[in-house]
C-alpha cells in the first residue's frame, strides 16, 4: 500500500482473488434471485453503479435463524437444531473461501453475495463465529444467530482439527456499509468507471464473512488473517466487462469469471475489481518469464502502458535477487478512476488512474506495489503493529534498489537521502510513535501517522544494512534473501526479524539492544554540532544530543575534508550521555565534513551558534 504520498491506497480495478487450500468443494447453490432486477445496456448500467453496491431498504437482522439452503443432496447430513446460547468459537487456520459476487443487479443498489467457508478447528466445539456487517442471510446450511456482526452457526459437534464447513446466501445494506470508501465501493472520474471493495487494514467483513473483525466490534479479533485458499467467480451484467484477479487470467463463460489461488494471502489483499470498457493489454516479460499487463480503460490505454513498465522492472529485480512470483504466471496492474493511491492486491494490484497519467509517481507508486507482492502478500506481518515489517521493506527494496534500474545515479543518491532525512524528522517527532507499535491499538488511529512505517521503516533497515557491513561484513542484500526464503508465505513479527539477525550474525545480544533503542523507542535523537575550533593544528568540536537519549550513537563516522585529503573520525554517546568531544590533528583548513556516510545512524542535524567551519552535511550511503 502507498500511502505516504497520497490520501489512502485503495483497492484495484478488477476482480481480484487470493488465498490457498486444496479441497475441493462441492459446487455451490445457484445464486439468489434479486427481485427487480433488470437486464440493460452497460453503459447505463455502469451510470447507474452506485458508491456502495448494496440496498438501502435492507435492515440488519438480529438473532435470525434461517431455513438450510435449498437442494441438498439426499444424503446429506441432518441439520442440527438451532442453538441456545452456542459457544462463540473462532478460527482461522486453514481458512478456504469460495465466494460469488453476482453484480448482475446493481443498477438496484444491490449485491448477492453466496460464500462457502471452510476452516479448521481450533478446539472440540459445536458452532463457529464470523464476521460480516449488515448482511441479510437469505439462506444458509446451517441454523445461526446473527447480531449485525457476528454470525454465530450451529454445527453438528466436532473435533479439534475437524475441517468446519459453512454455505450462505446474503445480500447487504448499504446504509450499514460503515466508513465511505471502504467496502464493497465504486470508483469513477466521469469517464471511466469500475467496481471493487477496498478492504485495509480490516474491513473484510464489509463484503464477506470472515474471520477477521472490524476493531470497533472486537479488537481481539482484527487481526491480520490470511486465506490459505480463496476462489472468486464475479458474474457481470454483460460478458464484455473486464475483470482481473489473482493467480492470472480468469477462466470466463459468457458474464461469469472464475479466478482461484491456493496460496496463503492476508485477507486486505484479496479483493476484486470489474469494469466495462476496459481491456487487458501485455506489458511485456520480466527477465523470468513472468507476463505484466495493464488493466485500464480502452481510452486510457495508450497513455497508460508506457507509464506502468516500472512494474516490470521492478519485477524483474525482485525475480533476479528474492524469488519466484508466487502469484500465478502473471501480474496485472489495474487503473482505478479517482483512486488516491495504490494497493498491493494479489496479482492484480490498484493504482490511480489519475495518479498514473497526470503526475510524476507512476514509476514510484507501480514499483512499490509491485515489490509490495513478495514483500507484504508473500511475506506478510502478523498483526497491524508489525506494518512496518511490509511498508519499510518494500520502501527500502524500492527506492534503494529497484529504482537504481529506473532513474540516474544521481536521482538514486536524491532518494537515498530523502529518506534518510525525512526519516530522522519523522522518528523525531514522539507523536508519530515507535517503529513497532504497541499491541492492541486500533490500526485506524496511525492512519494518518503511518509516514512512519513507510519512510523510518526503510532508514531504519539502511541502517541494519549499514552495521552489517561495517560489523559482520555482509550486506542486507544477502541477508534480506535468505530472512524471504525462510518466511515466503508465512507471517512474521518484528521479533522474529530481530533474532534472525542475531542468528546470521551470532550476536544475538547486539541486535536486541539495536532493537530496543531504535524500534521500540521513540523519539530519535537531535545532534547539534558545536564549539568549532581549528587552531592550524588541531580541530575540536563538540556533538551535543538532545531529544532523546536512548539510543547509542556508536561509532558515527565523521569525514573531514581538507583540500584534496580527507580524514574520518568517530562520535561515541553510549545511552543516557548527551555530549561528545571530538579532537583531531589537522594541519589543513578544512574544507567540508561529511556525517555518517553510510547510514549507520537515523538523527536529526542541528548547528550550534558557534560553527565558523563549514556545514556539516549528511550525505546519501553509496551502498
Amino acid at each position: 500500500m502507498n500511502l505516504s504520498r497520497c490520501l489512502l491506497c485503495l483497492p484495484a480495478l478488477v476482480a481480484v482473488v487470493s488465498c490457498s487450500g486444496t479441497t475441493e468443494l462441492n459446487p455451490a447453490p445457484q445464486p439468489l434471485t434479486q427481485d427487480g432486477a433488470e437486464e440493460g445496456s452497460i453503459d447505463a448500467a455502469a451510470e447507474a453503479l452506485p458508491d456502495v453496491l448494496a440496498d438501502t431498504s435492507l435492515d440488519a437482522p438480529q438473532d435470525q435463524h434461517t431455513e438450510p439452503l435449498p437442494e441438498a443432496s439426499p444424503d446429506a447430513p441432518e441439520e442440527p437444531a438451532a442453538c441456545s446460547n452456542p459457544e462463540v468459537l473462532y478460527a482461522k487456520e486453514e481458512l478456504s473461501l469460495d465466494v460469488r459476487i453476482d453484480l448482475s443487479a446493481y443498477t438496484q443498489k444491490k449485491y448477492t453475495v453466496h460464500e462457502v467457508i471452510e476452516v479448521m478447528a481450533p478446539k472440540d466445539g459445536s458452532s463457529l463465529t464470523l464476521f460480516g456487517e449488515a448482511f441479510k442471510f437469505a439462506a444458509t446450511s446451517t441454523p445461526h444467530e446473527y447480531d449485525g456482526h457476528r454470525a454465530t452457526f450451529c454445527l453438528a459437534p466436532f473435533k479439534a482439527g475437524d475441517t468446519l464447513h459453512v454455505e450462505v446466501d446474503y445480500d447487504v445494506a448499504e446504509s450499514k456499509l460503515g466508513q465511505e470508501g471502504f467496502g464493497l465501493h465504486r470508483w469513477s472520474n466521469g469517464t471511466s468507471r469500475l467496481v471493487g471493495p477496498f478492504l485495509e487494514p480490516y474491513f473484510a467483513p464489509l463484503w464477506i464473512l470472515v474471520p477477521q473483525s472490524m476493531f470497533d466490534v472486537d479488537p481481539e479479533h482484527d487481526e491480520d488473517v490470511a486465506a490459505s485458499r480463496f476462489a472468486l467467480e464475479v458474474i457481470t451484467p454483460s460478458d464484455d466487462w473486464t475483470v482481473a484477479g489473482p493467480g492470472g487470467t480468469p477462466v470466463q463463460q459468457g458474464t461469469h469469471f472464475s479466478f482461484l489461488l491456493d496460496k496463503p494471502t492476508p485477507l486486505y489483499a484479496c479483493s476484486f475489481g470489474a469494469a466495462p470498457a476496459y481491456s487487458r493489454v501485455s506489458l511485456g516479460k520480466t527477465t523470468g518469464g513472468m507476463e505484466l499487463f495493464s488493466v485500464a480503460a480502452q481510452s486510457d490505454q495508450a497513455q497508460a502502458q508506457p507509464r506502468l513498465q516500472a512494474g516490470r522492472k521492478a519485477a524483474s529485480w525482485m525475480e533476479s535477487h528474492i524469488g519466484p512470483y508466487e502469484f500465478g504466471p502473471s501480474l496485472d496492474i489495474v487503473l482505478v478512476p479517482n483512486y488516491p493511491g495504490g494497493m498491493e492486491h494479489t496479482s492484480a494490484l490498484w493504482v490511480g488512474t489519475e495518479l498514473i497519467l497526470d503526475t510524476d509517481q507512476a514509476d514510484f507508486v507501480v514499483a512499490h506495489e509491485t515489490v509490495h507482492e513478495w514483500l507484504g502478500d508473500s511475506v506478510r506481518f502478523s498483526d497491524w503493529s508489525h506494518l512496518w515489517l511490509t511498508e519499510g521493506f518494500t520502501e527500502w527494496v524500492t527506492n534503494y534498489r529497484v529504482f537504481g534500474d529506473i532513474v540516474s545515479p544521481a536521482e538514486l543518491a536524491q532518494r537515498k537521502l530523502q529518506y534518510r532525512t525525512s526519516g530522522a524528522a519523522l522518528c523525531n517527532d514522539v507523536a508519530n510513535g515507535p517503529l513497532r507499535f504497541a499491541d492492541g491499538i486500533d490500526m485506524m488511529q496511525q492512519w494518518y501517522t503511518m509516514d512512519i512505517y513507510y519512510v523510518y521503516g526503510a532508514a531504519f533497515l539502511q541502517m541494519v544494512h549499514a552495521r552489517l557491513l561495517r560489523d559482520y561484513g555482509l550486506s542486507f542484500d544477502a541477508v534480506l534473501k535468505q530472512w524471504y526464503d525462510a518466511k515466503r508465505l508465512k507471517e512474521a513479527t518484528t521479533e522474529e526479524f530481530r533474532d534472525f539477525l542475531g542468528t546470521v550474525t551470532g550476536d544475538a545480544a547486539y541486535w536486541t539492544k539495536f532493537f530496543n533503542q531504535w524500534a521500540l523507542s521513540t523519539p530519535c535523537p537531535t545532534l547539534t554540532f558545536d564549539e568549532y575550533a581549528w587552531d592550524g593544528a588541531n580541530l575540536t568540536f563538540k556533538v551535543n544530543r538532545s531529544n532523546a537519549s536512548v539510543q547509542d550513537i556508536d561509532d558515527m563516522p565523521v569525514v573531514i575534508e581538507a583540500g584534496a585529503s580527507t580524514q574520518t573520525v568517530t562520535v561515541s554517546m553510549p545511552s543516557g550521555t548527551n555530549q561528545a568531544t571530538v579532537q583531531t590533528a589537522l594541519t589543513e583548513a578544512p574544507t567540508g565534513i561529511k556525517l555518517d556516510p553510510d547510514n549507520t545512524h537515523v538523527f536529526v542535524l542541528k548547528t550550534g551558534p558557534i560553527w565558523p567551519g563549514p556545514v556539516p552535511e549528511i550525505v546519501a550511503p553509496e551502498h
